[in-house]
C-alpha cells in the first residue's frame, strides 16, 4: 500500500485515488489541543462566574489539559445544551464552537 502525506490539513473517512487504485483513509479526529486550550481559556475569563456555562468549562478544561480525546467528546456531548447556550456562544470564537459540536 501505498502512503499518501497530507499536510495542512486532517482527510478522515474519505475515498482518494492513489494512481488507478483508490484509497480509504480511516482514522478518528485530531483535535489542535494547545487552540482549543487558548480559546476555552478566553471564554472562562468572560463568563459569569455563577454561571452553569462557567463550571462546565472548567470542567471542560481539565480534560482538555489531559489530551484525553474520549473524555472530551463524552463531555461535550452530556453538556451539549451547556456549550449551545445563547452565553457560551457570544463569548465562544468560532474555532472554538465548531470544535465543540457534538
Amino acid at each position: 500500500m501505498s502512503t499518501i502525506k497530507v499536510t495542512g490539513g486532517i482527510i478522515t473517512n474519505s475515498p482518494m485515488i492513489n494512481g488507478n487504485a483508490p484509497v480509504i483513509i480511516n482514522g478518528g479526529t485530531s483535535f489542535d489541543w494547545a487552540k482549543i486550550e487558548e480559546e476555552l481559556q478566553k471564554v472562562i475569563n468572560q463568563l459569569p462566574t455563577n454561571s452553569d456555562e462557567y463550571y462546565e468549562s472548567l470542567s471542560l478544561m481539565d480534560i482538555i489539559r489531559q489530551r484525553d480525546k474520549d473524555r472530551f467528546l463524552r463531555a461535550i456531548k452530556k453538556n451539549a445544551k451547556t456549550f449551545g447556550s445563547n452565553l457560551f456562544c457570544s463569548f465562544a470564537s468560532s474555532f472554538l464552537v465548531n470544535a465543540l459540536k457534538p
